[in-house]
């Protein structure tokens, strides 16, 4: 578990990166699994794009350490 002091240390929930990367490993099996499918019909491929979609989605999710506090808006 990664904790650092400091207003500029990098925040964010590690039990959600968890789950983010257990979601990460569900959809990028089922991805490749459509993409070696041969003679894919329309629906498939737009399930494909979807799944891409999520995918990457997701690993940017279980990727990202947080932001930190001197990133964030300040003024009125």
């Amino acid at each position: 578990m990664e904790k650092s002091s400091g207003k500029n240390g990098k925040h964010s929930n590690p039990k959600a990166r968890q789950s983010a990367e257990k979601e990460y490993q569900k959809a990028k099996e089922a991805w490749q699994k459509l993409k070696a499918k041969t003679n894919k019909s329309a629906k498939d491929k737009k399930l494909q794009q979807e799944l891409e979609k999520r995918v990457k989605h997701l690993e940017k999710k279980k990727t990202w350490k947080g932001e930190q506090h001197s990133q964030k808006h300040k003024g009125n």
